[in-house]
C-alpha cells in the first residue's frame, strides 16, 4: 500500500493540475501506479507490457513538457533495465536511447547548460546508472525484494 501511495503522489505532483481537469492528473496516477504495481510483481513478460502502457500512457497525455520528460526517462529507463536483464539487447539498445533522449531534455527543461545537461544524463541515463536507480527503486518499494521479473533468474 505505501507503494500505492508514493508513486500516486509522485505521478499527481509531476502531471500538475488543469484547473479545466482536476480529476485527471488523478485517474493517470491511478493507472500509472496500477500499472507500475504489476511491473513489480510480475514475470518478464507481464512486466514488460506495463511499462509499455505507462509510456503509451504519458506519451497520450497533456501534460507539462517537464513531466512528460520525466515520466518517459523513468518508463523508458525501467523498461532498459528489464530488457537488457533478459538478453533482449536490441530492445534494451533502443529503451536505453529513449531513456538518455528524455532524461537531456528533462535538464534541458530544467534550464541546465550544455555541461550540467551532459553531467545530469551520465549520472542518471547511463547503464550503470540506469541499472542502480532501477534497482534501488525497485527494492526500495517491494520491502527489499525488487522486481519479480528479476528474482526468477
Amino acid at each position: 500500500m505505501r507503494t500505492h501511495l508514493l508513486i500516486a503522489s509522485l505521478v499527481v505532483t509531476l502531471l500538475g493540475c488543469a484547473s479545466e481537469r482536476p480529476q485527471r492528473p488523478a485517474v493517470l496516477a491511478e493507472q500509472c501506479d496500477q500499472l507500475y504495481q504489476t511491473y513489480v510483481d510480475s514475470g518478464e513478460d507481464e512486466a514488460r507490457r506495463s511499462l509499455q502502457q505507462v509510456i503509451q500512457i504519458i506519451e497520450a497525455a497533456t501534460l507539462r513538457p517537464e513531466a512528460t520528460a520525466h515520466g518517459l526517462w523513468l518508463g523508458y529507463g525501467r523498461l532498459f533495465v528489464l530488457e537488457e536483464r533478459t538478453g533482449r539487447v536490441d530492445a534494451a539498445q533502443v529503451a536505453l536511447m529513449k531513456a538518455r533522449f528524455w532524461c537531456l531534455r528533462k535538464a534541458e527543461l530544467s534550464g541546465d547548460s550544455s555541461a550540467e545537461a551532459v553531467a545530469y544524463v551520465e549520472r542518471f541515463a547511463s547503464k550503470d546508472g540506469l541499472m542502480t536507480f532501477v534497482d534501488k527503486w525497485d527494492k526500495d518499494h517491494t520491502s527489499g525484494r525488487g522486481a519479480r521479473y528479476f528474482q526468477k533468474r
